[in-house]
């Protein structure tokens, strides 16, 4: 059965979770104020690393002034030093990545903060004396971006890494509009349902492509790939001069380079000359928050509905956990 009315709530619930995230982290980092912190770590896998995906997009709207590094794999960069915070994220609190970078961390004793909904990721945090910030539970975590994202900031507020957060969340739980993208997502989803859809945008963006790429592969089961100009037109787009059951989404925003955008538009013109189907997604809002969640809402309706015109369930994500069983 396919969970519908659940999974609908989930999206149009969307907006609250910024007050929820934010608040659960109110304590947390407040350990570090003082202390000289260089760069930031963010270790987590799937959909709990995307928090980190959406602070490099939106560090210089922020004021955040140090590098920021994702960490998608097992302990810490090699680099790692007791200058930088390492914020490990599992929303499950049970990933093996994560229970790796959390001790790492905890061994080389780098500034720390764990966020997750519990599990031995929480017991771990609690037993260390380490801050962990508790978020709340029942989603899947690629639908759980605005907590786990959220909760961040409040840790790197508290830590004395960027100024106050909380007006900028009330503003965003007041004027996105959850259910604004919905009926478009429907009917691209009908175009999209039998074909591999390949998600290009600018460098700028291609944090936001590899997001719609997880949603679709998630919640959609489908494969989706994704890759950003100019680069692509170097190598991926001679793959089309053969046959392939691609759909082309491009994610275009209006303060992408004028040069990027003519890329966009030759390489349109040509793909559609060879047959295949290209629609331009266009990144709304003025400020960057805006422009990151509007697309994060529309791809959770995108990636839903392709799943319902395809007969698959868009919650569980099956062949993850048999997976995760093995190890």
């Amino acid at each position: 059965m396919i969970k519908q009315d659940m999974m609908e709530k989930m999206i149009l619930d969307f907006p609250a979770q910024f007050a929820q995230g934010y608040k659960a982290g109110q304590e947390a980092g407040k350990e570090y104020v003082g202390v000289k912190i260089e760069n930031i770590i963010i270790c987590g896998m799937g959909g709990s690393a995307l928090p980190g995906s959406v602070l490099e997009m939106s560090a210089t709207e922020i004021g955040l002034q140090i590098p920021v590094r994702i960490h998608r794999n097992y302990g810490l960069p090699k680099e790692a030093t007791n200058r930088d915070l390492v914020v490990v994220i599992s929303y499950s609190g049970n990933t093996e990545e994560a229970f790796s970078s959390y001790k790492e961390a905890r061994e080389k004793e780098i500034p720390l903060v764990a966020i997750t909904t519990g599990g031995p990721l929480q017991k771990m945090g609690e037993e260390n004396n380490t801050s962990v910030v508790l978020i709340p539970d029942g989603l899947p975590p690629r639908l759980a971006i605005g907590a786990q994202y959220s909760a961040l900031a409040a840790v790197l507020e508290n830590s004395g890494v960027i100024g106050p957060q909380e007006k900028n969340f009330e503003e965003l739980a007041r004027t996105l509009d959850a259910k604004k993208h919905s009926q478009f997502a429907e009917s691209l989803a009908e175009n999209l349902k039998e074909f591999t859809p390949l998600i290009y945008s600018s460098q700028k963006y291609k944090n936001l492509a590899y997001i719609l790429k997880i949603q679709l592969n998630e919640t959609s089961k489908k494969h989706a790939f994704c890759n950003y100009f100019p680069e692509l037109n170097h190598n991926e787009m001679v793959g089309f001069e053969t046959d392939g059951n691609f759909a082309v989404l491009i994610l275009r925003a209006e303060d992408d380079d004028p040069k990027i955008k003519r890329r966009m538009e030759l390489t349109a013109s040509i793909l559609k000359e060879k047959g295949v189907g290209v629609e331009f997604l266009d990144i709304q809002g003025e400020k960057v928050y805006d422009r990151i969640f509007n697309t994060v809402i529309f791809g959770n309706w995108l990636s839903y509905y392709t799943a319902v015109k395809n007969g698959v369930d868009p919650i569980p994500v099956e062949i993850i956990e048999k997976f995760k069983n093995l190890l």
